[in-house]
């Protein structure tokens, strides 16, 4: 079965509501191996190196490496960073937490929502962390500024 004839996710819920299972065959299901190998270009198309990459996100090379290898998860927060660091729109963070199963940025949710409304003004990682920690949230590296 071609790309054009697999099912959108609005269909396969459909199916669900209607109290039917929609044909695995006709389904395009996510692979998380591929959704990595395409954020692990995107860093390099944007730095130099992976290592430069996790210095500018504030995580460790062995963690990135890890985490781009499929061997280890991230915190959510620590993949928002990732999507902030990278510049990515609404879409494209939302887009990479559906693909890679984390919950959604949660408009309504207050901490989501200065998320969003950081990444929708193009603030960096750090804007982002200050902005966070003035309203009293935690910081996407989950850990809060010392006194």
């Amino acid at each position: 079965m071609d790309n054009q004839t697999k099912l959108s996710t609005d269909e396969i819920l459909k199916d669900f509501e209607r109290g039917t299972t929609p044909d695995i065959k006709s389904i395009d299901f996510v692979k998380q191996r591929e959704q990595l190998t395409q954020l692990s270009c995107r860093i390099l198309e944007q730095y130099k190196s992976k290592s430069k990459f996790a210095t500018a996100c504030e995580l460790s090379q062995s963690m990135l490496a890890d985490f781009l290898n499929g061997k280890k998860e991230l915190s959510r927060s620590k993949l928002l960073g990732i999507c902030v660091t990278l510049n990515y729109t609404i879409q494209e963070t939302r887009d990479l937490l559906h693909r890679l199963g984390y919950p959604d940025l949660y408009s309504r949710n207050r901490r989501d929502f200065t998320i969003l409304d950081c990444i929708r003004q193009g603030k960096s990682l750090d804007e982002t962390n200050e902005i966070l920690w003035k309203n009293g949230f935690d910081d996407l590296h989950d850990r809060r500024p010392q006194p």
